[in-house]
């Protein structure tokens, strides 16, 4: 599945809204607003060990003593309870990843459709991250994420069974807090309401990760033919 966030915000609006500074980050380099944020980007994190400073960190979970391995990109929370390795950054490495919407494809008959899904009650959203960071041969610190999802249903479709996990904003420092355990910050954990869930499909050009404007997020109608029976 293409996975995207979407952080259709500028710089000043992230900053009121979580109350982080971007201090000495050359946004030349990373611009804002994010409308497609595909695997391997730079994307603005709060991480446990800066939550006062915004940090740009790759999306695609990878730990530095194994680079060779597949990024990950989306993990199920379940998984991250299974593995030890997962436990620990959840235990020491803490992030929230600022977006207002995310976009996800669904297979289909003409191929592979992309949906922005977002909440309109709110703004912007807090998602759920865990992060590894190491040091590169140049002496320069590396961060990469993955966002925790929890089971989704959703009671139109039926076709997403994962989706991000959310913080809420007063919850923002015992997420980053690093006194908080394990099983206190699973608690903070919440899913998307279903209830106040929007979502459309849009072109496939949001598909390119070079593409970054706000036209991506329009609605765009697919055709997709219906199976008809001749009996």
């Amino acid at each position: 599945m293409n996975q995207r966030i979407v952080l259709a915000k500028t710089r000043e609006e992230v900053e009121t809204h979580f109350q982080v500074t971007f201090d000495n980050i050359d946004l030349e380099y990373f611009p804002l607003p994010l409308f497609n944020s595909a695997h391997c980007m730079y994307i603005p994190s709060i991480t446990m060990s800066n939550p006062s400073q915004f940090i740009f960190s790759k999306w695609g979970l990878v730990d530095g003593k194994a680079k060779q391995d597949k990024p990950t990109l989306l993990i199920p929370l379940e998984k991250v309870q299974s593995k030890k390795i997962f436990l620990k950054l959840l235990s020491e490495n803490r992030c929230i990843i600022p977006a207002n919407g995310i976009i996800l494809t669904r297979k289909t008959k003409i191929g592979d459709i992309p949906y922005h899904y977002h909440l309109p009650n709110f703004p912007l959203l807090s998602l759920a991250g865990i992060y590894a960071v190491w040091e590169t041969s140049e002496g320069s610190l590396q961060y990469t994420f993955t966002l925790i999802s929890l089971p989704f249903t959703d009671p139109k479709t039926l076709s997403v069974s994962e989706m991000p996990a959310i913080i809420h904003p007063e919850k923002h420092s015992e997420w980053l807090n690093v006194k908080t355990n394990v099983l206190d910050a699973i608690k903070l954990l919440y899913p998307f309401s279903a209830a106040e869930l929007n979502y459309h499909s849009v072109h496939k050009k949001i598909l390119q990760s070079k593409a970054n404007s706000e036209k991506l997020l329009e609605a765009f109608q697919y055709l997709i033919p219906v199976q008809t029976s001749l009996f």
